[in-house]
């Protein structure tokens, strides 16, 4: 089997880079940014087609806006519109480098 120009033959061990998922730059304008707002938004959490979950829709706006709440409620903050948070690729998992906050009237990272 070739998979983008790279021959994979029986007994060769593949690994699936889920960290990757939803980050198809041919798909998504900005992919390492986290924009909860995004439109289109084709990833695959809920799956697609005749097997996209009923409750996508429902589950995005109350997981948006449940999040933002607590945070807020717990620790006072925001993200900062003004600064596009930044990632740091480990391996198969993704992590914030950089997530610029608001506290209040202050910035904090």
């Amino acid at each position: 089997l070739t998979v983008h120009e790279r021959r994979i033959q029986a007994g060769d061990i593949v690994a699936l880079g889920f960290g990757s998922a939803n980050r198809d730059p041919a798909a998504f304008e900005a992919p390492d940014e986290l924009r909860l707002d995004r439109k289109p938004n084709r990833h695959l959490t809920f799956g697609a087609g005749p097997h996209l979950c009923a409750g996508a829709g429902v589950a995005r706006m109350e997981f948006a806006v449940t999040l933002e709440a607590l945070i807020e409620a717990a620790f006072g903050l925001a993200l900062d519109p003004a600064v596009a948070p930044r990632w740091k690729a480990r391996g198969d998992r993704r992590g914030f480098a950089s997530l610029p906050l608001l506290i209040g009237r202050k910035k904090a990272h």
